[in-house]
């Protein structure tokens, strides 16, 4: 088992037990769908970390990238969200 397998099983897990726990604090609702989503935008981040920083071009509103981002940084950036988020999500006070 490679390194990129071991981080999207492993992210998967933790997205899976941070949303049980969201449910488990807060009660199941239509509201989570709004952790739901925001959970997926950030494993998607570790999953395709080098498809995402490989993006150059036009964004929007005015905006360009100019230079492709290395993906592990786009992944390291996935896992402290994922990480910080399930952090505050065990250690909310409610």
């Amino acid at each position: 088992m490679n390194y990129t397998n071991i981080n999207r099983a492993l992210s998967v897990f933790i997205g899976i037990v941070s949303l049980v726990a969201f449910v488990c604090r807060s009660g199941f609702s239509v509201s989570l769908l709004q952790p739901a989503i925001f959970l997926a935008v950030v494993v998607s981040l570790i999953w395709f970390g080098d498809e995402i920083g490989s993006f150059t071009g036009y964004i929007g509103t005015g905006g360009d990238v100019d230079s492709e981002s290395p993906g592990w940084l786009i992944c390291g950036i996935g896992w402290c969200l994922l990480i910080g988020i399930t952090i505050m999500v065990f250690f909310a006070k409610g």
